[in-house]
């Protein structure tokens, strides 16, 4: 049976998608996203940076047009989501159970609810009068026999979680209670917990409603991603520098000729500059067995390095805000057949010849047609 065709979107194309009115071309290619997911020819997945930069400005204005993205990105993407990048050599990249994320084990699931809720619940002396009875909730033997004699103990509204955001149905459907007595598993309890997150549009709905406040699973989310990028930048400073020290001695060599030093002095400062300059080439400057490439992989360092060059060349692309997020964006080339990004980035990876470019897919448009010409041969084959 032949594979379906797996496909990463640009941000920038679910916002497309909400037009309104709705570009006719733009229409086209959505309904034929949909209409070949509904068939099984292609996949297509969304993933942290996208999330990401759907919850970059959570002023209430903006709720409408973000959750409108979020629906749109559920309507095209269903739960299929490529895995966090640090989650790449962890497991399969991609996910049918909407796994975006970094691991949050230990930070947002059942066992940390259960264990906030413990502490909250324990040191209610009007709910829970009496101190014994506080203690027996810490044992699990008699916490599950508490919980059965006084059920209401389990009311989450009654317990402060830290602002740990949760869906309505885990409240009501008592997912806690029914895990602390043992009567569902806590594979079952997590994923009841988890679709807070791993649906993208209850996500971006509860990421408003908590908007500027500080809870365990954005605290997670941020640190991740302020991390990498702190990486991208000291990375990026250091190349600039090394192609500013060049610069300069170009610039003494300048100078001695117009001083009319000696010639040998002159050759001597070339033939340290050509030394020097082997060292600071851009590609010896940003090692390729950095942590950050172990992680996100040796094609993300390519992209990065086809970056770095272009942003050093006069007449090349000009840094931008989005130029983090795009390089996280094209982390993902290796693990899709065909990449859409940000249409002037996508157009200087094709430009510096970074492998697997082919991939690639700079307009939006073109995407049906790049998905026929990429099943044609795989069809042939499979007759």
């Amino acid at each position: 049976m032949q594979q379906p065709v797996r496909i990463y979107l640009d941000t920038s194309d679910y916002a497309a998608f909400c037009g309104d009115p709705l570009n006719k071309e733009v229409r086209r290619v959505k309904e034929y996203l949909k209409e070949q997911s509904a068939r099984g020819t292609i996949e297509v997945g969304f993933s942290w940076p996208i999330i990401s930069e759907l919850i970059q400005d959570f002023d209430e204005e903006h709720r409408h047009s973000r959750v409108r993205r979020a629906e749109v990105l559920k309507e095209v993407c269903g739960t299929n989501a490529f895995c966090h990048p640090t989650e790449f050599h962890q497991g399969p990249v991609f996910s049918y159970d909407g796994y975006w994320f970094p691991n949050i084990q230990g930070s947002f699931d059942i066992r940390t609810v259960e264990a906030v809720w413990i502490k909250q619940i324990g040191a209610n002396k009007q709910l829970i009068p009496n101190r014994s009875q506080r203690n027996a909730l810490k044992n699990v033997k008699h916490r599950r026999r508490a919980l059965r004699q006084i059920p209401q103990l389990a009311d989450l509204t009654k317990a402060d979680l830290g602002l740990m955001p949760l869906t309505d149905k885990f409240v009501k459907g008592q997912y806690l209670f029914r895990f602390m007595v043992g009567e569902i598993s806590e594979a079952e309890a997590n994923r009841e917990l988890l679709k807070i997150v791993t649906d993208p549009v209850l996500y971006i709905v509860s990421w408003f409603d908590m908007a500027g406040k500080t809870n365990t699973f954005t605290k997670e989310m941020h640190s991740a991603s302020a991390a990498m990028e702190e990486k991208f930048v000291a990375l990026r400073l250091q190349a600039e520098r090394a192609r500013e020290s060049i610069e300069d001695m170009k610039a003494i060599e300048r100078d001695m000729y117009r001083e009319k030093m000696p010639l040998d002095i002159i050759r001597g400062h070339k033939q340290i500059r050509s030394k020097l300059s082997k060292k600071l080439e851009i590609e010896q400057v940003i090692k390729p067995d950095a942590d950050l490439w172990q992680i996100l992989g040796h094609h993300t360092y390519e992209v990065f390095i086809a970056y770095v060059k272009e942003r050093l060349d006069p007449s090349g692309m000009k840094s931008r805000r989005s130029d983090f997020a795009d390089i996280l964006h094209a982390a993902y080339i290796p693990h899709c057949d065909l990449w859409r990004g940000d249409s002037p980035f996508a157009n200087m990876l094709i430009k510096r010849s970074i492998s697997l470019s082919d991939r690639i897919v700079p307009k939006l448009t073109d995407l049906p047609n790049r998905i026929e010409q990429f099943r044609e041969p795989r069809i042939e084959f499979n007759e």
